[in-house]
């Protein structure tokens, strides 16, 4: 999520400015999430593998050593949370720059002739109007990582040792996983359980946050 955020921003301000060849690295950056996430995964976990993957290759050729990114836990965390990370900083990018380009720049112009610095333009002026953007967007992408069943499952399964399991990977792994217990009522009561856990968190940050201050207030 901090990752998602902290680059989506960082990348939806490079693209705000005015460089060549913007549309094309808007179109490269948004690739990640236009892929189908099946795709994603099967060819991540090929990128991962161990002696024929891009990612192997690219540590050998700079002097590193090869690392069994799937059979290790910690680099198998690693290697998912990695993948996470590309597919979700497209849509912070996307969302946060359609925020941008609605403010106008009269704003920045007066902050400017008033001696505001760029830190105090984006703190003072980017950041709170980007707020009713950047709320939802966290809500959505909270529950959407939550439940990243099919990275989690295509790449690693929740292994190894279960070091890459959620709570909903291992939902699944108990109820239709290899070693499932067939377990059907218990997969249904966690599943529940997830729910409000997710429902609460929804509650409680959008409540916190004000991001429905300006419904209450119509």
């Amino acid at each position: 999520m901090i990752f998602h955020f902290s680059i989506g921003i960082g990348l939806a301000l490079i693209m705000n400015q005015k460089i060549r060849f913007k549309g094309l690295y808007r179109s490269l950056i948004v690739i990640p999430w236009a892929i189908p996430a099946v795709i994603v995964g099967l060819t991540w976990r090929q990128e991962f593998h161990a002696q024929y993957g891009f990612v192997n290759a690219l540590i050998t050729a700079l002097g590193g050593q090869p690392v069994s990114w799937l059979d290790e836990p910690t680099a198998a965390f690693i290697a998912v949370v990695f993948v996470n990370i590309w597919l979700g900083v497209p849509f912070y990018m996307v969302m946060l720059l359609g925020g941008m380009q609605s403010i106008p720049g009269e704003y920045y112009e007066a902050a400017s002739m008033d001696g505001a610095s760029a830190w105090q333009r984006f703190n003072r002026i980017t950041m709170p109007l980007l707020k009713p953007i950047v709320i939802p967007a966290v809500t959505l992408d909270v529950i959407w990582t939550f439940n990243k069943l099919d990275i989690i499952f295509l790449i690693t399964g929740g292994g190894p040792q279960e070091s890459t399991n959620i709570l909903v990977s291992a939902l699944y792994n108990a109820a239709f996983g290899p070693a499932a217990t067939q377990e059907l009522g218990f997969a249904a009561a966690f599943s529940i359980i997830i729910f409000i856990i997710l429902f609460l968190f929804a509650l409680i940050w959008i409540t916190t946050s004000g991001g429905l201050k300006e419904i209450y207030d119509r």
